[in-house]
């Protein structure tokens, strides 16, 4: 995992970025990266929760369907605030493609309830507080995940 931090004049990290291979051993240093931003943004303990969890399940579904954890694969995520918003970017460099059926109720509560996958995405449309889109670039696509920060935060 490489992290490259961009900070302001005052010495505040403004912006993370991450480049992660296609592997699992890579997702407990992401999380505390994203954690640490989380809390360091204001994030109260939910707030942080649920942005991690979007964040490494996004990050687990390029590497797993769409890297298809292929070890020259390569998962990006970024990481900034803009006002009251944490806003995470993860892209990735694969071919495979994402099942947007996944993002319905329906579909994930009704026959597919029992099976292996395809909850994730799901979780992570209810988790977050926009809902994720895709950009599909050469070679890859790229979500987008907003997690807004309350009052409190």
């Amino acid at each position: 995992m490489v992290v490259f931090e961009a900070m302001s004049r005052n010495g505040e990290i403004v912006k993370i970025d991450i480049s992660l291979n296609s592997s699992i051993e890579e997702l407990g240093p992401l999380e505390e990266v994203v954690r640490k931003f989380a809390e360091s943004k204001g994030a109260d303990e939910d707030a942080v929760h649920k942005f991690v969890y979007c964040v490494r399940e996004c990050v687990i579904n390029s590497m797993k369907y769409v890297n298809n954890f292929e070890p020259g694969k390569n998962v990006g995520v970024r990481l900034y605030r803009v006002g009251r918003k944490l806003i995470a970017y993860v892209e990735d460099t694969g071919t495979g493609q994402v099942d947007e059926r996944y993002f319905d109720e329906s579909f994930v509560t009704g026959q597919n309830l029992l099976e292996t996958h395809g909850r994730g995405l799901f979780l992570v449309s209810k988790h977050s507080d926009e809902m994720p889109f895709f950009t599909y670039t050469k070679g890859g696509k790229k979500i987008r995940i907003v997690k807004n920060l309350t009052n409190s935060s």
